[in-house]
């Protein structure tokens, strides 16, 4: 979350300049996206495959349950990762109408994959 904020107040600022000047941010958005999954991908993948294990091999038998929470909640740690600083684009081009649609659909993905993991696990 820190990361990610910290991440969001540099993007909101370089956005905004770009914005005022009438200059185009995809390129900045783009360049944002390939730096965040740079940065989770990994973990992502070790957490998601791995959590139980890592969390016996350094807690204890007794933190088996722990990791597989983590398990579980690591693809909404990914998303929210990615989500956090690029909500901030629709803030920059003045559009709440699609931010709700953005939330809606944000807010969508969470209830699903809990859904899904609940049934699986």
């Amino acid at each position: 979350t820190i990361i990610g904020g910290s991440i969001g107040e540099v993007f909101y600022q370089n956005a905004s300049k770009l914005n005022s000047e009438q200059l185009p941010i995809e390129n900045l958005v783009k360049d944002l996206i390939f730096k965040l999954c740079l940065l989770i991908v990994p973990p992502f993948i070790i957490l998601f495959f791995y959590a139980p294990m890592i969390f016996e091999m350094f807690f204890g038998q007794k933190w088996v349950e722990a990791g597989v929470y983590a398990q579980l909640l690591c693809p909404w740690i990914a998303v929210n990762f990615l989500a956090s600083p690029l909500s901030r684009v629709f803030i920059v081009k003045k559009q709440q109408a699609m931010a709700f649609k953005y939330g809606l659909i944000y807010n969508s993905i969470i209830l699903l994959n809990l859904i899904f993991f609940g049934f699986l696990y």
